[in-house]
């Protein structure tokens, strides 16, 4: 699917059943709110490191606001054989107008000779009233050698003006030094971004960040598109 398709059809869903999407892209932090209750929402778009292009996709629905799964996959990788396949779901633990706190559990599906990731971690978001949020997620991660280390994100986000906000965040792996080469490198990376809300169901997202391992920086662009509860 296209950014331009998830466009058009954003556009014709019924305002009277959709919500107001919950994007975690383009941050590396999630969110500790679910999607709306009983809402399909699709992130879409394309992602820039070292010269390479690709189109991290995540299709989302929650069912009764308690479980939210979450399939996930690169679109320009299924030609190579390499899509990049994650199943993953968020299950709520608490949902009020001061604090999300979530549970979340992913998987990679190999294929083409991928590597096996998985993770499981604890999800927190802090809204306040002036439109600023506290985002924090924490947990554990596994690779195909055994347990791989702590990931650990922050984030802070802010209103800048009308529809438009932003934020800025940094993410760490602690690595198990004993892991050998498939652990992940530890020192992390730094980004940010904005979100512009186009309509009340669909809202545009930018950023671009350091990744200090490889010593590179990446970006991304693209769309997030609540669907609603089709009846």
């Amino acid at each position: 699917m296209t950014i331009f398709s998830l466009s058009a059809l954003a556009l014709l869903s019924s305002s009277a059943f959709a919500a107001a999407p919950n994007a975690d892209r383009p941050s590396v932090s999630r969110s500790g709110f679910l999607v709306a209750d009983d809402t399909l929402e699709m992130e879409t778009g394309l992602a820039f490191q070292n010269r390479t292009t690709t189109v991290p996709s995540t299709l989302k629905y929650s069912i009764k606001g308690i479980v939210e799964p979450r399939l996930s996959a690169d679109f320009s990788g299924f030609d190579t054989g390499n899509p990049a396949l994650d199943a993953a779901a968020k299950i709520r633990l608490i949902s009020t107008d001061d604090l999300g706190l979530a549970l979340y559990a992913g998987s990679a599906v190999p294929l083409g000779g991928e590597e096996w990731v998985g993770t499981f971690q604890a999800l927190a978001t802090i809204p306040f009233e002036s439109g600023v949020s506290l985002q924090f997620n924490g947990g554990l991660l596994f690779v195909e050698q055994g347990y791989a280390g702590i990931p650990l994100v922050g984030a802070f986000g802010f209103p800048i003006f009308g529809n438009f906000s932003g934020f800025v965040e940094v993410a760490v792996v602690l690595a198990d030094a004993q892991c050998g080469n498939g652990c992940p490198a530890s020192n992390g990376i730094v980004d940010g971004g904005l979100a512009w809300g186009l309509t009340e169901i669909l809202s545009l997202d930018t950023g671009i960040g350091y990744d200090i391992d490889n010593g590179q920086l990446f970006g991304a662009a693209g769309l997030t598109a609540n669907f609603g509860s089709f009846r």
